[in-house]
């Protein structure tokens, strides 16, 4: 499966934070540490939760993680 190039740096951005802090991730310090819209993260997690790559979890201590 070949993913464009954007999503392979979320995903390595997301696997980097949570191994870095062991919590979930939240859509914001991605945004913030790839210097993107955080709306732009929002659509592309929507896309790796939907190709199961990602999990998220709702609420105030909710967030992605692989």
């Amino acid at each position: 499966m070949s993913f464009p190039p954007t999503y392979m740096r979320v995903v390595e951005t997301l696997l980097e934070l949570y191994n870095m802090h062991k919590r979930p991730i939240k859509s914001k310090e991605i945004a913030d540490r790839l210097g993107m819209n955080e709306g732009t993260i929002r659509n592309i997690m929507v896309a790796l939760k939907a190709m199961n790559l990602v999990d998220s979890k709702n609420g105030t201590s909710g967030g992605f993680r692989t």
